[in-house]
């Protein structure tokens, strides 16, 4: 049997049980999605042979940030 659960009060931790996002939830879930593919659009000039991880994780970081 699946239970499922609203996932403005669901556990932190994994039930096995489905989770169930409202409207909100979905447009959040957007711009964090939007806003990593920037980053990953981003990060396709900057990856290159001899870029460090560090420099990597800086503009990550950075891109986040702005």
């Amino acid at each position: 049997m699946v239970t499922y659960l609203d996932a403005a009060t669901a556990p932190l931790r994994n039930t096995g049980q489905i989770r169930l996002y409202d409207e909100e939830g979905f447009v959040g879930m957007r711009k964090a999605c939007d806003l990593t593919a920037r980053c990953l659009d981003e990060l396709v000039t900057m990856v290159a042979p001899g870029v460090t991880t560090e420099a990597i994780d800086r503009f990550v970081f950075e891109f986040g940030m702005d």
